[in-house]
């Protein structure tokens, strides 16, 4: 897929709002620019929908990577997940789903 080249929510949202809103809750533009970042990373739901022409063209959809497997056990004290490969998923910001 094309590096996205439109721009990002997350880099302005904080100079948005309003000096109130800055004032009285200083990390609510952390927060929003947070959310946004982790929303609009290649295949995040505001990714996906203003970069939808790019998304439909089937050659730009080889190679995408949805699973990988464990290569290690995991236990409840764990901090690291273990894979067999990454290859493929975001390197940032990246959301796991595990079982249903």
């Amino acid at each position: 897929m094309s590096e996205n080249t439109r721009g990002k929510i997350s880099s302005v949202v904080k100079n948005q709002l309003p000096d109130f809103v800055r004032a009285d809750f200083p990390l609510a533009g952390e927060f929003l620019a947070q959310y946004y970042t982790a929303i609009e990373n290649q295949g995040s739901t505001l990714d996906i929908l203003q970069n939808i022409d790019e998304y439909i063209k089937i050659d730009e959809l080889v190679g995408i990577v949805d699973s990988t497997t464990l290569s290690n056990n995991i236990g409840i004290a764990n901090n690291t997940i273990d894979v067999k490969s990454t290859t493929g998923f975001p390197d940032t910001y990246g959301l796991i789903q595990i079982n249903n």
